[in-house]
């Protein structure tokens, strides 16, 4: 994932909004399953990812002013280098510019406890994908570096190459069962377990 999970090891999630009210009960149904900080506005929520850059696995933005605002705080988020998953949650129909906006999520109000939930859910499950793909890749650079390097016979006997091999085997499985528990959860099937 992006961010270091919170001490109790639950995701962090950031609530950003405009509505504090509405802000307070998206954190209250998240809550139960994640650690919930939240923002009043771009600087506050910039603010919040500079204290601790890891602490923020995914961030909630509400929006119910200008389209302007919401791109502005996105921006305000990628532009101080932080790169984790934000859905936007607004009162607005997506108009065909949304295929240039830079969320990875998109939910029109009314929305409810189980689609907020189902949206965070996704949005972590898809960043822990990229992350376990990213270390399913280095460890593999690794292990073909070796292998250009040393003779099969001299790989064969050494342990931490033996590691090596048991650990890319590891994380391969976890990325098939993760890519599994993705696809059936775009087909709306129940997700297996990881």
């Amino acid at each position: 994932m992006a961010g270091e999970q919170a001490n109790d090891g639950r995701p962090t999630v950031l609530v950003v909004g405009d509505d504090q009210g509405v802000a307070d009960r998206y954190g209250g149904w998240l809550a139960g399953r994640y650690e919930v900080h939240t923002a009043e506005d771009d600087e506050d929520a910039v603010e919040t990812l500079r204290g601790d850059p890891d602490a923020i696995d995914a961030v909630l933005l509400h929006r119910r002013m200008s389209e302007v605002s919401d791109d502005l705080v996105l921006v305000s988020i990628r532009d101080a280098g932080f790169d984790c998953p934000i859905a936007l949650v607004t009162d607005r129909r997506p108009d065909f510019d949304v295929v240039d906006r830079g969320f990875d999520d998109y939910l029109v109000e009314p929305v409810t406890e189980e689609s907020l939930l189902r949206s965070v859910e996704s949005l972590l499950e898809v960043e822990g994908y990229e992350a376990l793909r990213q270390e399913l890749s280095a460890k593999r650079v690794r292990r073909n570096v070796l292998e250009m390097e040393h003779s099969q016979e001299e790989l064969a006997a050494n342990e931490a190459f033996a590691r090596l091999e048991r650990e890319i085997e590891r994380l391969e499985r976890r990325l098939s069962l993760h890519r599994e528990r993705l696809e059936a959860r775009e087909r709306g099937e129940p997700a297996v377990g990881i």
